[in-house]
């Protein structure tokens, strides 16, 4: 079994038969959380599939979440590209923007936080009101919170202490989300 990632060579923990890579900044965890963002359970940015932003992350248009929201910038780069028309960007923009609408739950199930499935990213959007509210937040508090166990918990709060989380959100925050 390979001890170290193949996209960026960070070293890979195991965690009951799978391997993960821990690296943030990884290439391969950036592409599934961008595609994991813009799903339909999560922000339903329609027209951003898995396809759209593999070609996207590797023409260096966007490298993180956050990136999603700069692309309008970019617009007539993208229209240049095989494949794309100025409707289809136009289209993929108009979704973009329409995603900054979304509810707190969509987004915090969006940035794919471990252990925050679609259903407690509800009930704890409920609780707190806004994604600065989670920055406080301790263990023992969302523990008293029903079906919060101590890993979600732990994971919670080790999210929202995370330097490269916080300065995403801060940039989320940035474009009105």
């Amino acid at each position: 079994m390979i001890s170290n990632c193949p996209d960026c060579g960070a070293p890979l923990t195991k965690v009951d038969a799978m391997h993960f890579c821990l690296n943030p900044l990884c290439p391969a965890r950036q592409i599934e959380s961008i595609i994991h963002f813009a799903s339909r359970n999560a922000m339903d940015i329609e027209g951003m599939g898995e396809k759209v932003v593999e070609q996207l992350f590797n023409l260096g248009f966007i490298k993180k979440i956050s990136d999603i929201y700069s692309l309008f910038e970019k617009k007539y780069e993208i229209i240049a590209l095989e494949g794309w028309q100025e409707k289809s960007v136009d289209n993929l923009i108009s979704a973009i923007e329409n995603s900054k609408k979304n509810s707190l739950e969509r987004l915090l199930f969006g940035l794919g936080i471990k252990e925050v499935g679609a259903k407690m990213a509800k009930n704890l959007s409920r609780i707190y009101k806004n994604l600065e509210a989670f920055k406080n937040v301790t263990e023992e508090e969302l523990l008293e919170i029903p079906d919060v166990g101590p890993i979600l918990a732990k994971s919670l709060t080790e999210w929202f202490k995370n330097e490269y989380n916080l300065n995403l959100i801060q940039e989320l925050k940035e474009f009105d989300l």
